[in-house]
């Protein structure tokens, strides 16, 4: 009998602990699951899944050990079954025992009253897990809205990284782009160094050249004084010589009875008189003729006049060929021949230098008028005698 309620104390005991032991466990969870609010979502659900596991397995194991329970309940019943079959063959002795079994039944309804308050207690643990349970999911709920909500300020961070890293490649890129224009500043600085350094060189330089300019001006001043005299001086020796050859025209045209010389002055004092052929030479002839002679020596007077001037005797004819008959190759021939006759007779004859004199045959090529008639063919058929101006003069 003791035995018997020895293994119905352990069952009581066992069936109070079991709600305790759930109790715990789902509040050791819950704890647990507090504590890891604030971790990351993925972690949490995982944690969550362990502990409930871990739940299930020590539920599991006290379901074990109920059914273990169970076991030695129903052995313990044999045994008191064994035991009843003793007592019923005992019952002599069962008088004596009826006041310790009445005390017994007294200590069994107190167990009972336990028993019932177990229950309760049970009840209300199971009542406690429900709210715990609940409280579990609401918890669960709100885990999943932070983890959403999580998610969502994941995906915000990482589209700030994305614009972030684009910044920094458009940033990364204005450096560049600044890097690149700084350089080209550089470069740009170098170079107007080097051209001011240029422009300062070129103005030391052009600092010179005014100093000389400056002198080259005093000397140009001091030759245009010079030149100033010396155009006036040839003025009035141009004027001079103008009317010498007025006069040693006038005194042509009086030996000659005729206007066939012209005498020209040109702007660079050349003098230049023109005798027709036919006042010097017979028609085909280099021969001078008497009067042309006369007409040479007066010319000579004039130009001795003026030692230092050289003289150019240049003969011209017009375009009708030389005879057969005659002694001259070429109407070049016949200009260049006149012309020597010219020269010989001036340095012979007239006294004029040699060194003065020069001798040029034309012929043809150089006329001053047209050969298709007879008047320009006469004009043609010249003798010129150039009094060239002094080297100084044409320089």
């Amino acid at each position: 009998m003791n035995e018997t309620t020895q293994s119905d104390q352990r069952k009581k005991i066992v069936a109070a602990a079991i709600p305790a032991v759930i109790l715990a466990v789902i509040a050791a969870v819950g704890w647990y699951l507090y504590l890891s609010t604030q971790q990351e979502s993925e972690a949490l659900t995982a944690d969550l899944l362990e502990q409930v596991g871990d739940f299930e397995v020590r539920v599991l194991q006290l379901v074990q050990q109920r059914d273990g329970l169970q076991t030695s309940l129903d052995e313990e019943r044999q045994t008191r079954a064994q035991i009843q079959d003793s007592l019923a063959s005992q019952r002599d002795s069962l008088a004596e025992l009826k006041s310790t079994l009445a005390a017994e039944q007294a200590s069994a309804a107190g167990l009972q009253a336990d028993l019932e308050s177990a229950r309760d207690e049970r009840m209300q643990l199971e009542r406690d897990l429900q709210q715990e349970v609940e409280r579990l999911a609401t918890n669960s709920s709100e885990l999943e809205q932070s983890l959403a909500q999580h998610q969502a300020q994941q995906q915000s961070l990482q589209g700030q990284i994305d614009a972030a890293a684009t910044e920094k490649q458009q940033l990364s890129a204005q450096l560049e782009e600044a890097q690149d224009r700084r350089q080209a500043l550089q470069d740009q600085i170098a170079q107007v160094n080097a051209e001011v350094a240029a422009k300062e060189s070129a103005l030391a330089a052009a600092r010179d050249n005014i100093a000389a300019l400056n002198d080259q001006l005093a000397q140009t001043r001091e030759e245009k004084s010079l030149l100033e005299a010396r155009v006036a001086d040839l003025s009035e020796q141009q004027k001079k010589e103008a009317a010498h050859f007025a006069l040693l025209q006038s005194r042509l045209e009086q030996e000659l009875d005729e206007h066939r010389v012209e005498i020209t002055q040109l702007k660079n004092r050349m003098t230049v008189i023109n005798l027709t052929s036919e006042v010097l030479f017979n028609s085909g002839s280099a021969a001078i003729k008497p009067e042309g002679r006369k007409v040479l020596d007066l010319i000579a007077a004039s130009l001795n006049a003026y030692p230092d001037r050289e003289i150019s005797i240049e003969g011209h004819t017009d375009n009708v060929p030389v005879g057969k008959a005659s002694r001259y190759v070429s109407n070049w021939d016949l200009s260049m021949t006149r012309a020597l006759a010219a020269v010989d007779h001036l340095q012979r004859n007239a006294s004029v230098s040699p060194g003065r004199l020069r001798a040029v045959g034309h012929g043809e090529y150089k006329p001053v008028a047209s050969n298709e008639t007879t008047d320009g063919r006469q004009l043609n058929r010249r003798i010129e005698i150039r009094l060239l101006p002094e080297l100084d003069e044409t320089s």
